[in-house]
């Protein structure tokens, strides 16, 4: 009784691999931009609306970091774009709302709002409460790489 499967599987097995590569291979002629990387992938970085990106302030302490609070048209939600202009070196860079400025360490009331991409824009929502600044803190070389006044990163953008 297993001779017989035995049999049918020694063939069957290599048919279905070869059926699969050459599946893959046929893929790969048909439509090469899906599987093969152009250019420096610029493109799919996120990018910040034009107001913002013209708006947004930069964050004294980390190079190519910069903020803009914004008012979202008909809503009472505000928003935080943080855009990085160059890859941050930092690895794991998150977002904290305080009360107060960090200097060495995250204050103790910092509220987490969110990551930070690497590079490109990053859209947080400030949640309700009386928060005064912005704090990035790298959570890999647990370290705070910058703090600014909510104050100076108000922008209008329309």
């Amino acid at each position: 009784m297993i001779a017989p499967l035995r049999r049918r599987h020694r063939w069957l097995a290599p048919v279905c691999f070869l059926g699969a590569a050459a599946g893959l291979v046929l893929g790969v002629i048909a439509r090469p931009s899906a599987f093969i990387a152009e250019g420096t992938g610029g493109a799919s970085v996120p990018a910040a609306p034009a107001g913002v990106d013209a708006a947004a302030h930069p964050i004294s302490e980390v190079d190519g970091l910069r903020a803009a609070l914004v008012q979202d048209p008909g809503d009472v939600n505000r928003s935080l774009w943080i855009v990085a202009d160059i890859r941050l070196e930092a690895s794991d860079v998150l977002a904290y709302l305080s009360a107060e400025l960090a200097a060495e360490s995250l204050p103790s009331n910092a509220r987490l709002i969110g990551p930070v991409a690497p590079r490109g824009a990053t859209r947080l929502s400030v949640p309700d409460g009386d928060w005064t600044a912005l704090t990035v803190f790298s959570l890999g070389q647990q370290r705070v790489l910058g703090s600014v006044r909510l104050g100076d990163l108000r922008a209008e953008v329309r």
